[in-house]
């Protein structure tokens, strides 16, 4: 019997509405060959969303006759009944929500973006109620599923998905996979030769090591580093000063000044930039059949080849290494050990284990750990449905620190966010 002769693997897509459903389903159906086929049940609470993205996902089947029977519903509960896995990509808000964290980011003159300083706070407060609705559907209806979480703050909400009683649970994030095609080009090897010691917690990771056939080949890479090239937001003698090549939102904190000027006079924010691309997007995908290249502007473009290849590993046993979001344990000591981290992974069937890395450089330790220690102080305000706490997990930010900037933060969060906030005062 071969694999394709197997029942289907099913696959449940909270948030299946995403402009980066299409690219899911394209990946997952390249790799039906090694998994077998597979049923996808898209999931949204937007009708209209839905609607476009499913159809759109079932024309991309048709014409390249995958092995994927695809369904599409409102209903979590029907949508993640049986799944061996669940993708979480819903953003709670949407980008209209994002909108809003942004000018409050511009308001008090903080960096911002998506998951840096107040719009990661926000993030999190209006996604944390839905993260424990789904996390109670799937431990009633797929109690033995993979959770991959690819909504931001990704580290968080997988963090709080495990926090939650799920113990099968990993984030996920597409720097590395943007960070190694940029080394393969500088190096001239295919991606998959290259192993990079990427280490940290989510948006906050750094590489000291990259080795392409057992050989440690950084300092090529940082004597030959030119910003110009690489598209990276580091400038030549940041990188050689450092030693390390930091993930790009690590701009957000050691290039805050020029960060800032940028941020502060900048014609829109990129959240209306989003907004904008999205709206292109789903009228594109009204007729399309392919993935249009417009989506390679959105940022969160190649996020589908990282879940399509854990997933195909978690069912063939694969053994490949992996850029993940999981359970600390011992891998980085500097770090809780109940916290999750962003690491390498080795990934076999219906298993995951971390691969032995170095200890955080030096240099990055303090911060990396003062983040740690705000991510795990926020997610334990929510559970305790704790205010104050949250005013003090403002003013252990790295980026807030000040009472009354972090009191008057706090208010404007809780006001603007007030639909999605009605949690807090049960």
């Amino acid at each position: 019997m071969t694999r394709m002769d197997h029942k289907p693997v099913k696959i449940s897509v909270i948030g299946g509405g995403s402009v980066f459903t299409p690219e899911l389903i394209t990946m997952l159906g390249q790799n039906a060959g090694q998994t077998g086929p597979l049923t996808v049940s898209l999931m949204d609470i937007s009708e209209e969303r839905l609607d476009i993205v499913g159809e759109m996902c079932k024309r991309i089947i048709n014409k390249n006759e995958l092995p994927i029977q695809m369904e599409s519903t409102m209903d979590p509960v029907e949508a993640v009944r049986d799944s061996a896995f669940v993708c979480n990509q819903l953003r709670a808000g949407g980008v209209l929500a994002r909108i809003e964290d942004e000018k409050l980011g511009h308001k008090y003159h903080l960096p911002y973006t998506e998951t840096i300083s107040v719009c990661g706070f926000a993030t999190y407060l209006r996604s944390f109620p839905m993260v424990a609705e789904y996390a109670h559907i799937i431990a009633q209806n797929a109690p033995d599923a993979w959770i991959l979480n690819f909504t931001n703050p990704a580290g968080m909400l997988a963090e709080t998905f495990y926090r939650l009683g799920h113990k099968k649970v990993l984030g996920v994030c597409n720097v590395s996979v943007r960070l190694t095609d940029i080394l393969a080009e500088h190096l001239h090897v295919p991606p998959s030769s290259i192993y990079m010691n990427w280490r940290g917690i989510n948006h906050m990771t750094f590489v000291d090591r990259v080795i392409v056939n057992g050989e440690n080949r950084i300092a090529e890479v940082l004597s030959a580093y030119r910003q110009a090239e690489t598209g990276l937001p580091f400038p030549d003698e940041f990188i050689r000063a450092l030693g390390v090549i930091p993930n790009p939102y690590l701009q957000y904190y050691f290039l805050k000044n020029r960060v800032m000027d940028h941020l502060q006079t900048q014609e829109k924010n990129r959240s209306e930039i989003v907004l904008e691309l999205e709206k292109q997007l789903l009228d594109e995908f009204k007729t399309a059949s392919a993935i249009p290249e417009a989506l390679k502007r959105r940022g969160g473009y190649g996020y589908s080849s990282v879940v399509a290849n854990l997933i195909k590993d978690l069912i063939t046993d694969g053994g490949g290494i992996h850029y993940a979001i999981f359970k600390n344990e011992n891998t980085l000591t500097e770090l809780p050990a109940e916290g999750f981290i962003e690491a390498p992974v080795l990934v076999h069937k219906n298993r995951v284990q971390a691969v032995q890395i170095e200890p955080l450089p030096a240099v990055v330790k303090p911060l990396v750990i003062t983040m740690k220690l705000y991510e795990t102080a926020l997610i334990d305000a929510c559970f305790k449905r704790d205010v104050n706490q949250m005013l003090e997990c403002l003013l252990m930010h790295p980026l807030i620190q000040d009472f009354d900037l972090s009191r008057a933060l706090l208010e404007d969060v809780l006001e603007v966010n007030s639909p999605y906030l009605g949690w807090l005062k049960k």
